[in-house]
């Protein structure tokens, strides 16, 4: 027992740094899109001599942004929700719900990253290629949106895992004291 709860703690671990190097990732990606912006203006209207590269750039960089930042936003709380309704039911009830929809979380992840990943694998077969502003493989762009499900479904099971566990041990967050679910 102790040595699948060692292991289940070095993989959570492991798990966090991922998804804290995705932050650090996605803000890469911001400061680069935001310097190809500003390298588009300046040439654009001062040398008038405007880049075929930096709108498909910028872009693809959002697409970066959105999908390596979900798993990180959705383990730290930051997702959108309903908090009105939550409140009105009270913690303990607010939780089973927490738990129904992070299961129903699960269940789009999965299908979702099968969908996605299957599409990646389609176009790595084909060889397909963007053509705009640059050519550029398609399975550059499209990798991190399995990536994202993936991640995301594993953080959604960990979310289930947890509240499953504190409804189990009649335990109720205070939010705030939170560092998952709730916020």
């Amino acid at each position: 027992m102790d040595t699948a709860k060692s292991a289940l703690n070095v993989s959570t671990r492991a798990f966090d740094k991922l998804l804290n190097a995705c932050y650090y990732f996605a803000g890469l990606c911001v400061a680069l899109v935001t310097l190809f912006v500003v390298w588009e203006v300046f040439v654009r209207y001062a040398l008038n001599s405007p880049t075929q590269w930096v709108l498909q750039g910028s872009e693809y960089g959002l697409v970066y942004i959105a999908f390596i930042a979900a798993a990180p936003i959705l383990r730290d709380g930051g997702h959108t929700k309903m908090t009105i309704l939550l409140e009105r039911m009270g913690p303990r009830n607010s939780r089973y719900v927490d738990v129904i929809t992070n299961f129903v979380g699960v269940a789009i992840c999965t299908l979702f990253s099968w969908q996605t990943m299957t599409r990646l694998m389609e176009s790595i077969d084909r060889g397909a290629v963007y053509k705009e502003g640059f050519d550029i493989n398609q399975s550059v762009i499209w990798w991190v949106m399995p990536f994202a499900f993936i991640t995301m479904g594993i953080q959604f099971i960990r979310l289930t895992m947890e509240g499953a566990y504190e409804i189990k041990n009649d335990i109720v967050s205070v939010p705030g004291d939170a560092t998952h679910g709730m916020a």
